[in-house]
């Protein structure tokens, strides 16, 4: 039974796609957090907080069972939680929470096995969803066409998503239970288009439709980029990140509307309230854009601000966590110790890292190989070299070096002390600390162990409408 004098309610907010580095609150140029800078004198700040797998299934999946992509499985090639991994939500509705998810990501649902253990499960993106885009190999009528539902479903979910909670918070919750609040913002995940009212905070860069036209192009076919076929000058990146800086300033005024809501509401005091991103974004470093095929720093580092008036506040922390351990903070809070044997070297307690404690626990990271993907770019652009999309990739850091191995048994070494853009590859020249964390590599690999079934289920309870309805969304958001 719950005890809601001792069980804190839990708001755990998702802004999709969102690199550390674009914060105000971590240094950034541009104020684009001025209300999440406003709550550090409140809160805990990790410094070095890291994802699980550079892209939204195996991030969220990770932190919905704190494990590693290796040992839950969701990854390419099986993109579904396994129903013998105890989620977060289920643990949570166990002791008597109320259990909320509001996702404005496709990925993050029934198609991937994400809302086990909800007792509701909004995908709120369906309230806003207007179809397939249709800017690939299509008529100029249907181009535009698909261009204006573009703007028109980018502005909707942040504004519906709030919509929906703060109705529930104010009329609908069980003020008997604690709550279990699950968000994914999608705003932030590029393509961006926020309301023009927040372009104007940032005046020096001026919204063009050609560029923002050029920005859709380059992401929906992402074989003409790599093969060099749709080129970016410097104004064209400055653009790029310009609108990415206005979709966080956006969604930082959603989560400011949220907080005065709870103030209003008197619940802030009982309520930990905790702001990450599931994974970073490329703007041409190592020639990429997207984050996806990358294990590079710009799509592993993630924001990660913790409110909770029962914890420290206004503390930074520098020792190293990952969203993994989100998990077990918050089962700890809610009572529930869930430690299971075996995960030693594995485990953080963020608990005692926050009180002090240091952890060597290294970070680790992981991205499968995409089965397909080179096929399916050779078809978009032939001609061209793909083969480094052909591959998958595990990095492990003991700071300051980072060690990469993909799967087709290539290797990178690099010190983010003295090389934080990742530009000067040690494997032939210091071997000494390559043998050094080629040992820490193989010793932590080798003792992730796959958890679940080994094939992705045919039927997940989905009608062909709803199947067809996420293949279009994932299509909007770049995926497919």
């Amino acid at each position: 039974m719950s005890n809601n004098k001792e069980q804190p309610n839990i708001l755990l907010i998702i802004m999709d796609d969102v690199r550390q580095d674009h914060f105000s609150c971590y240094g950034y140029k541009r104020k684009t957090t001025p209300f999440i800078d406003s709550l550090a004198d409140e809160s805990i700040i990790f410094d070095n907080a890291y994802t699980t797998g550079p892209w939204s299934p195996p991030s969220h999946a990770s932190i919905f069972s704190g494990l590693y992509p290796s040992e839950h499985g969701v990854q390419h090639g099986h993109l579904w939680l396994d129903i013998e991994i105890p989620t977060l939500a289920e643990k949570l509705t166990d002791v008597g929470y109320e259990t909320i998810s509001l996702s404005n990501n496709a990925f993050v649902g029934p198609e991937t096995g994400l809302d086990r253990g909800f007792s509701r499960f909004d995908e709120i993106w369906k309230r806003y969803h207007l179809g397939e885009a249709g800017f690939s190999r299509a008529g100029w009528r249907r181009t535009l066409r698909g261009f204006r539902r573009f703007f028109a479903i980018n502005n909707k979910g942040a504004e519906f998503t709030n919509e929906v909670l703060i109705n529930w918070l104010q009329n609908e919750r069980d003020t008997d239970k604690p709550f279990f609040v699950f968000i994914n913002y999608l705003d932030t995940h590029p393509i961006c288009n926020s309301p023009r009212s927040f372009m104007k905070m940032f005046p020096e860069v001026r919204y063009s439709y050609f560029r923002m036209f050029k920005l859709i192009r380059a992401w929906t076919n992402k074989a003409a980029f790599a093969s060099g076929k749709i080129k970016f000058s410097e104004k064209m990146w400055e653009f790029h990140k310009w609108l990415y800086d206005v979709a966080i300033l956006y969604l930082d005024s959603k989560i400011r509307e949220l907080y005065e809501v709870m103030k209003e509401i008197k619940i802030l005091d009982d309520t930990i309230i905790i702001i990450t991103g599931d994974h970073g974004e490329n703007f041409g470093e190592h020639g990429l854009i997207t984050h996806e095929s990358s294990i590079y720093e710009e799509s592993l580092r993630v924001p990660l601000i913790v409110r909770y008036p029962r914890l420290p506040s206004d503390l930074r922390i520098d020792n190293p966590v990952q969203l993994m351990d989100l998990y077990y903070l918050i089962l700890s809070q809610a009572g529930i110790k869930s430690l299971e044997s075996g995960r030693e070297g594995r485990f953080l307690d963020m608990e005692k890292v926050i009180n002090g404690e240091k952890s060597v626990r290294p970070v680790f990271v992981e991205y499968a190989r995409p089965p397909g993907l080179v096929e399916k770019l050779e078809k978009m652009c032939p001609g061209y070299n793909y083969s480094r999309f052909d591959r998958g990739y595990q990095t492990i850091i003991v700071h300051p070096y980072k060690y990469i191995k993909s799967s087709k048994g290539d290797e990178e070494l690099y010190n983010l002390s003295k090389d934080p853009k990742e530009l000067d590859n040690l494997v032939m020249k210091d071997t000494e600390n390559l043998e050094r964390m080629r040992k820490r590599f193989d010793d932590f690999a080798s003792k992730l162990v796959r958890k679940g079934q080994a094939e992705e289920p045919q039927d997940k309870g989905l009608t062909k409408e709803e199947e067809n309805e996420i293949k279009n969304r994932l299509k909007e958001m770049g995926y497919i």
